[in-house]
């Protein structure tokens, strides 16, 4: 009875929290374009869209390369969902050099709040295109 009453309970705070925590999301990767969108300084506007592009590029290589054949066989859950994150993280964070983090840190602030929005981001532009 106790199993029961958990999953409901959990089903509920899934079903209040992820749109609540979607909508934050797409309010601040609108945030986020509309920064980039607006950067007068040509060097750095281009190190934002490069970094971008290349968040992009590890999202792309991750659904690839895990995400699509754990779909096939109907293995992606919660727990697969985390690890394609921290794959797609893994890859951003390495083709993204220390100049460019540090060039991203110091028009946005914190590096990995950026990524993971950009990568958040990336899924969901994924998701629409498919």
């Amino acid at each position: 009875m106790q199993d029961i009453i958990y999953k409901i309970i959990v089903s509920i705070c899934v079903a209040v929290l992820l749109p609540c925590l979607a909508y934050t999301a797409k309010s601040l990767i609108a945030y986020l374009k509309a920064q980039a969108d607006g950067i007068k300084n040509t060097t750095l506007r281009e190190a934002v869209q490069e970094a971008i592009e290349l968040v992009w590029k590890s999202v792309v290589y991750v659904n690839q390369t895990y995400v699509d054949s754990l779909k096939s066989s109907g293995k992606f859950d919660e727990e697969a969902q985390k690890e394609a994150f921290k794959r797609a993280s893994d890859a951003a964070y390495s083709m993204i050099n220390d100049e460019l983090q540090k060039t991203i840190e110091e028009r946005y602030g914190n590096f990995g709040m950026w990524l993971t929005t950009q990568i958040e981001q990336t899924v969901n532009e994924a998701k629409k295109a498919d």
